[in-house]
C-alpha cells in the first residue's frame, strides 16, 4: 500500500498522528535560517530537536523518521563567509562532492552512485535548485536507497540525507518529490526575484579568467599564447574543467596538444625562445618527453605514460637544451562548477 505523501493533507495527518506533541505544534524552524518545514512530511515525523555537533562551523542537524525511512537535514556554514544561495555554485558543489566522498568512504557495503543532477525545488521553475546524488548501498545487511541534496540559503548550506529501505522502491519517486517540495515551499516566501540569464547547469555567460602572473618579454608572449589556447580548450571541452571550478589543470595529453598548437602558431621574428625550444623538441621527436620531464604537473602522478624515451631525452637535452628554464606561463581559472544536467520540467 502507498504511504501518505500528500502535503495538502497535512492538517488531517497531524490530527491523527501518534507523534502527538510536536506534530501538533509549531513548524520546524531550521535555525539560523528563515526556513520553516512542516513537522510531518508524509509518514516522516520530526522530533523537533536541533542536534548540535560541538563545532559552530558544523551547525545543527534535524531528524525526521518513519518506518523504513530517515531524513536528516544539516544547516551549517562550514566557517565559509558569504555563501551564495542555490545549488549551482562553486561553494555548494564543493560541499556536495565532499558529502558524496564521505558517504562512499563511510564503510557501507556495495556503495554505488546511480545518478546526479540539479533538481528543481519549485517546479517547473528553473530556480532555486539543489544538487542531487542518488546512491544505493547496504547498511547493516539491508539494501538502502540514499538521496543526497545540497544547496545554499540564507548564508548557510542546507544538506539533506534521505534514506529509504530498498523494499520501498515503488514509493521512491513520490517520497523524493514530497521532501523536495517541502524544502522548496519553505524557501518560496523568502526568495527575491532576480533576472535569470539562463537555466542552471547551462552556464551561458559564465566562463574563465586568465591569471597573467608571468614573466616579461619572450616569457610573457609565450604565457599569453599558452593561456589563450588553454582557455579555448576549456571552452571547447567542458569535461576538462575542474568539477567545482578553480584553476584548470590539463591532463598530460591535453598539455602536449596545447604546446603543439603553440609551435604551429609561432614562427619568424616574433617567435619566443620557449616556442623555439618546443619546436626543436618536436622536430627531434622529444616533445612528450620534455613536457613530462621539465613541465611536469603534480596531478599527472609519477608513472610516465607508455612509449616515452626518457633516457634518450636526457642525452638529447644535454646537447640541445642546455640551461633550459621553463617560463611562467600563467593560469586559467574556471569561475563556475562543471555543467550538470538540470532535472526536466514536469
Amino acid at each position: 500500500m502507498k504511504r501518505f505523501w500528500n502535503l495538502a493533507g497535512l492538517a488531517m495527518t497531524m490530527a491523527v498522528s501518534g507523534g502527538a506533541a510536536w506534530a501538533a505544534g509549531e513548524p520546524l524552524k531550521l535555525g539560523p535560517t528563515r526556513l520553516e518545514l512542516p513537522p510531518r512530511i508524509g509518514p516522516l515525523v520530526t522530533d523537533g530537536v536541533a542536534h548540535g555537533f560541538g563545532d559552530p562551523r558544523l551547525g545543527v542537524g534535524y531528524q525526521y523518521n518513519g518506518a523504513g525511512l530517515a531524513l536528516t537535514i544539516y544547516v551549517y556554514d562550514g566557517g565559509i563567509p558569504d555563501i551564495p544561495d542555490g545549488g549551482d555554485t562553486i561553494a555548494s558543489c564543493q560541499q556536495f562532492e565532499q558529502a558524496k566522498s564521505e558517504i562512499q568512504g563511510a564503510g557501507y557495503a556495495n556503495v554505488s552512485l546511480k545518478s546526479q543532477q540539479l533538481v528543481r525545488l519549485l517546479p517547473p521553475e528553473a530556480a532555486p535548485v539543489a544538487r542531487e546524488a542518488v546512491l544505493e548501498l547496504v547498511r547493516d545487511g539491508h539494501a538502502v536507497i540514499s538521496y543526497l541534496w545540497v544547496t545554499g540559503f540564507d548564508g548557510n548550506f542546507i544538506k539533506l540525507r534521505f534514506s529509504l529501505d530498498a523494499a520501498l522502491r515503488d514509493e521512491m519517486a513520490e517520497a523524493r518529490r514530497a521532501v523536495l517540495d517541502a524544502l522548496g515551499g519553505a524557501m518560496k516566501p523568502h526568495l527575491t526575484p532576480v533576472p535569470v540569464a539562463s537555466e542552471p547547469g547551462k552556464q551561458e555567460g559564465a566562463g574563465t579568467s586568465i591569471d597573467l602572473s608571468m614573466g616579461s618579454g619572450d616569457d610573457m608572449e609565450a604565457g599569453i599564447l599558452y593561456t589563450m589556447l588553454l582557455a579555448t580548450a576549456a571552452d571547447q571541452g567542458p569535461e576538462m574543467a575542474p568539477v567545482c571550478g578553480g584553476p584548470l589543470v590539463p591532463g598530460f595529453d591535453a598539455e602536449v596538444g596545447i604546446f603543439r598548437a603553440m609551435i604551429a602558431m609561432n614562427g619568424g621574428e616574433t617567435e619566443s625562445k620557449f616556442s623555439r625550444q618546443l619546436g626543436d623538441a618536436e622536430s627531434a621527436g622529444m616533445l612528450e618527453e620534455l613536457v613530462w620531464s621539465d613541465l611536469h604537473r603534480e596531478e599527472w602522478g609519477k608513472t610516465a605514460p607508455d612509449g616515452l624515451t626518457l633516457r634518450e631525452y636526457k642525452s638529447w637535452k644535454k646537447k640541445h637544451l642546455k640551461r633550459f628554464k621553463p617560463p611562467k606561463l600563467g593560469a586559467v581559472v574556471v569561475d563556475h562548477p562543471r555543467p550538470m544536467p538540470l532535472e526536466p520540467a514536469p
